[in-house]
């Protein structure tokens, strides 16, 4: 009987351990390097795909790691109303604009009709805009990029951003459009004192914003 007990016990505690883990989707675990040389623009492509597709996820961007990553967007709606990053790490643009492609947008980072979004943590979102600074804003790049942005929330209701820090954006560190029910508390932005035009938050057709 005791044996019985204790295999049971054991398949209980598997059981809670994979459930807990089922919707926890960390960056490395799709093959993002996290060295901030070796691009991981495509990992974070399979890993919000995996997540978007999730009733309950939480993406995980680890701490001590430097994610180097290109234009990208996360597309929703997603499965869930929920979706959880949390940015413990830092996430780097390429420093290089020759480096850029991709970014039709005129931004680097774009979530777009992504609901109940919750960003939050000690991590850094670094837009190395030391080379756009000195570039006019309306050059292209390799035929598509001007300066980016370095995040834009477009009809992300119900948005929440909280502890993170944004930096050295090449233009605007954070634009608003079409979005309602937003918070945005503890982030802080940062850029040197010669840098052009690196606005902190810009909104436009937003309502119920609260920072």
């Amino acid at each position: 009987m005791k044996g019985q007990a204790f295999i049971f016990l054991i398949c209980i505690t598997s059981f809670l351990i994979e459930r807990s883990l089922a919707g926890i989707f960390d960056v490395t675990r799709y093959g993002a390097s996290g060295d901030g040389v070796h691009d991981d623009t495509q990992a974070f492509k399979q890993v919000w795909r995996a997540a978007c597709s999730d009733e309950n996820p939480s993406i995980l961007i680890p701490s001590e790691r430097s994610f180097l990553v290109g234009p990208i967007t996360f597309q929703g709606p997603c499965k869930s109303t929920n979706i959880h990053i949390q940015l413990s790490g830092s996430i780097v643009a390429p420093k290089d604009p020759e480096a850029w492609t991709g970014c039709e947008n005129v931004c680097w980072i774009y979530f777009t009709g992504v609901a109940g979004l919750f960003i939050n943590g000690s991590g850094t979102i670094n837009g190395n805009g030391q080379r756009w600074w000195d570039t006019p804003s309306r050059t292209r790049v390799n035929g598509t990029c001007t300066k980016p942005t370095v995040v834009q929330f477009n009809y992300c209701n119900g948005l929440r951003l909280n502890g993170i820090k944004l930096v050295n954006s090449s233009r605007d560190h954070i634009i608003l459009t079409y979005n309602k029910g937003v918070t945005i508390s503890n982030i802080h932005i940062s850029a040197p004192n010669y840098s052009r035009n690196t606005d902190g938050i810009d909104i436009f057709f937003s309502s119920q914003v609260q920072i």
